[in-house]
């Protein structure tokens, strides 16, 4: 072949650029499948990590439920979070390659469940590092209970309960003392629950409290306190509560605060029902019985402790079924008047007020209440989330159980 003719098929080859995408193509394939192996892998990495976690979170809540129910031998709470990992970490054993393990840890002064969780995940293409797996680790904490927690039942006792509606009541209260005593009482558990009871209708029968609270005015049935301290939880040597004859006293009496399970479900189980509706004096004797103020009136055992005591958490559970209607102070018709209804509302509501200002967390039922009465429980409640509206026995019970149920929760502190 001539040399002119040569030099022309090299010049025309070397402008030919077809194939090129091809070669570029398999020269970039490795990286290609390296980015494909990587986010494979991370991708199951993740989903390891999610379900270690998941498992970790339900092993920490269910051990630490044990030590808030009263469990309190170490051995038996990490039987219990070993079992819950196990069964949640059961249905994902194939996202990893060697059994998931978990460790925990208990402080019971500080009042924290740990659990830390390892396991291995094989690499799919073996690009994720040297190693042909990664480690999956996590970290859970649960906070229990170790709070003291004193709590006031406000229990609706008037005309309007009798019936079916009073043992939906009971089964309710009763419920309460079951979840936050318990069968055992309180020393069962590493901290203390007390409840007090405070039954109302037309008064409040003070019982043994009635004479130190009056005065010596009464032995038995008291009404609002009046003056500049029908608000406020002055202890009464200097403002003592109000008495009338006219006020329907009702059989059921107060119970100062107590950690004793049967005998609070015996004074449940024993209400009885009549008269009309002064909530406003409910409202403030679940104060006093919570008050560190009136500790002079209870016995040693059912005195309250401190307002902002680190330890302590107090809470008001009020419950009606109808409108505040009945109110003494400077009434010449006290009951059902429209001047009652407004001054019962206001003063509940005042006292309310009062009582979230020194601290105490206040849940509040309305069971087949009407509107006025709705409205006022939500007020007193304030946070939407401790307001509860029921209209059969099921729910008032249900309510009651969840209002027990967030007292003594457990949080995921981290």
């Amino acid at each position: 072949m001539r040399p002119a003719l040569i030099i022309r098929q090299i010049k025309r080859l070397a402008s030919n650029r077809d194939g090129n995408v091809l070669m570029l193509f398999a020269l970039c394939l490795p990286v290609i499948i390296l980015a494909l192996g990587a986010a494979v892998d991370f991708s199951r990495g993740s989903d390891a990590h999610v379900k270690m976690q998941t498992a970790l979170d339900a092993a920490v809540l269910a051990g630490a439920k044990a030590l808030s129910d009263g469990e309190a031998d170490a051995a038996t709470v990490e039987a219990i979070a070993q079992a819950a990992f196990e069964a949640n970490i059961a249905d994902s054993l194939g996202s990893f390659s060697s059994t998931p393990t978990i460790t925990l840890t208990v402080d019971m002064q500080e009042g924290v469940l740990e659990a830390y969780g390892n396991a291995e995940f094989a690499h799919a293409f073996s690009v994720l590092g040297d190693d042909d797996s990664s480690q999956v680790g996590g970290y859970s904490q649960a906070g229990f209970n170790v709070l003291d927690i004193e709590m006031a039942l406000m229990l609706d006792v008037t005309g309007s309960m009798e019936g079916q509606k009073v043992e939906d009541l009971k089964d309710a209260s009763t419920a309460v003392i079951d979840m936050m005593i318990g069968e055992g009482g309180s020393a069962s558990t590493s901290n203390t629950t007390r409840i007090s009871l405070v039954p109302y209708s037309a008064a409040v029968n003070a019982g043994d409290f009635a004479e130190t609270a009056s005065g010596g005015a009464s032995a038995d049935c008291v009404v609002e306190r009046t003056g500049p301290h029908s608000d406020d939880d002055l202890a009464p040597g200097s403002a003592p509560v109000g008495t009338s004859p006219a006020a329907y006293c009702p059989d059921s009496e107060i119970m100062a605060l107590s950690d004793d399970a049967e005998d609070l479900k015996d004074r449940i189980e024993d209400m009885s029902t009549g008269g009309c509706t002064a909530g406003h004096i409910g409202v403030a004797w679940s104060y006093y019985t919570l008050s560190p103020n009136w500790s002079g009136v209870f016995p040693s055992e059912s005195a309250p402790a401190a307002y902002g005591a680190q330890n302590t958490l107090k809470v008001a559970l009020l419950m009606t079924d109808g409108e505040f209607n009945t109110y003494y102070d400077g009434m010449s018709d006290p009951t059902c008047s429209e001047p009652a209804k407004t001054a019962s509302r206001n003063l509940t509501l005042d006292l309310c007020d009062a009582m979230r200002a020194d601290g105490i967390v206040v849940y509040s039922v309305a069971y087949q209440a009407p509107s006025d009465a709705e409205l006022m429980l939500r007020q007193c409640a304030e946070d939407p989330d401790k307001y509860f509206e029921t209209n059969t026995g099921p729910e008032l019970i249900a309510a009651f159980q969840e209002i027990a149920d967030e007292v003594r929760n457990l949080r995921l502190t981290r």
